[in-house]
């Protein structure tokens, strides 16, 4: 399994972090925000949500229940990516990891937004049964993605 660590995590499994990442706010490039949210004007927005559990983009909804809050998502859709191309012409956030952030801005379409501190950073991870730790292919796979991560670790 490889997701980013929201506190949950079946205690029989094993995991490894693969790298840190945050948070990034996307929004259409003509978009009335200024570069940098408070949290004022990231509740008062309108956002594209992404339903990764339970319709909860798990991260930043945990952690605005946290404080009572909760952002208004009139639209949901199940990938980062799409959140982010659902935003040109439109007056939505998206808040996505800012790796994926980044890579999507590569548009004229969009522009990247400081999100409130709230939201924070989280470690994006990788999980397996303790069956699989003599696997062959999954020590090989799990060496794959420790490498990869390494690597993108060093592009950031």
């Amino acid at each position: 399994m490889l997701n980013a660590y929201d506190g949950y995590l079946p205690p029989r499994f094993a995991s490894e972090m693969i790298f840190d990442d945050s948070y990034s706010c996307v929004a259409a490039k003509n978009t009335k925000h200024l570069k940098v949210l408070t949290l004022k004007q990231y509740l008062a927005a309108e956002h594209v949500g992404v339903g990764i559990w339970n319709e909860l983009q798990t991260l930043p909804d945990k952690r605005l229940a946290g404080i009572g809050a909760r952002r208004r998502c009139p639209i949901r859709v199940p990938y980062f990516t799409a959140a982010v191309r659902c935003l040109p012409g439109t007056h939505l956030l998206a808040t996505v990891p800012t790796r994926i952030a980044r890579f999507e801005s590569n548009t004229a379409a969009v522009r990247l937004l400081k999100p409130p501190e709230i939201l924070g950073g989280f470690k994006y991870l990788m999980a397996w049964h303790p069956r699989m730790n003599t696997d062959a292919a999954h020590i090989w796979l799990r060496r794959a993605i420790r490498e990869t991560g390494k690597a993108l670790s060093s592009t950031s």
